[in-house]
């Protein structure tokens, strides 16, 4: 007795009738990948991808490789050939998964200031921090600092009130050593050219004015992948790995990335 590749389903093997048997087999291995069957398709590079009907008629979708810009994967309606003509619109109403095993190129920018000088005069050293997308930018900070303090302590100060600042920390982590003084974005997404972190003397006296900050690493925007069906009513499952997957019911509703694995039905 034969059986189905997944699910391990009887096939009905007989001499009487071939093709109504060759028929008969060939639907329930199309019932057996949509009920049990995993696709694992590798959809390296930047260029959409449309399956064909065998593979969409898969349970789960599992896409590999590395991601060089955001791509579309097409799942087709899957037709109902028993119909006459066929039909495109029968026998679309199904779940499916979505696992996204890809990987990106993508990077969280990084911004360097260093502070030159020592303090001559108690006051305000002046920061001001301007980047695409940060509420208030151009962002003005007045840091308090002391006779005598060293580069490596204004910075300190200077990191510590930009740790504090909501504005900045929506955006970026703070960090740095020394002089310096490091903004690193929270989340990979395009260079931003405008970033900058200007320093200089406000009522404080005995820095050097530096104006313009340093693209230490440049930010690359995380690459998704996303689905799209036609199957309207369909249900689908996005299961996040590594970058986000976007879920369409019919072209409309779009889901986005989640930290964790996650599941959702479409409405």
């Amino acid at each position: 007795m034969a059986l189905t590749k997944f699910l391990k389903l009887n096939k009905n093997v007989s001499e009487h009738d071939q093709s109504k048997i060759t028929t008969i087999n060939t639907e329930m291995d199309e019932l057996d990948s949509s009920l049990g069957g995993m696709l694992t398709l590798p959809v390296s590079g930047s260029s959409n991808v449309t399956l064909t009907r065998t593979q969409a008629l898969n349970a789960v979708y599992r896409f590999t490789g590395v991601l060089t810009g955001n791509i579309i994967v097409y799942i087709p309606v899957v037709a109902n050939l028993a119909l006459t003509p066929p039909t495109t619109t029968v026998g679309a109403l199904r779940c499916f998964a979505v696992w996204n095993a890809t990987t990106d190129t993508s990077v969280a920018q990084v911004e360097t200031a260093t502070v030159v000088g020592t303090i001559t005069t108690a006051g305000n050293a002046t920061v001001i921090i301007t980047a695409a997308g940060m509420t208030g930018s151009p962002k003005t900070k007045s840091v308090a600092v002391a006779l005598n303090d060293t580069a490596s302590l204004v910075a300190g100060k200077i990191r510590t009130a930009l740790i504090e600042d909501v504005d900045v920390s929506a955006l970026f982590v703070t960090s740095g050593s020394g002089a310096t003084v490091v903004l690193t974005r929270n989340t990979a997404a395009a260079n931003d050219a405008t970033l900058n972190i200007n320093i200089d003397n406000g009522t404080c006296a005995g820095l050097t004015a530096a104006p313009t900050s340093a693209n230490t690493t440049a930010g690359i925007a995380i690459s998704t992948l996303t689905i799209r069906t036609s199957a309207v009513g369909s249900l689908g499952l996005a299961v996040r790995r590594n970058n986000p997957v976007d879920l369409f019911h019919d072209g409309l509703n779009v889901l986005t990335r989640s930290a964790e694995w996650w599941s959702t039905p479409n409405v």
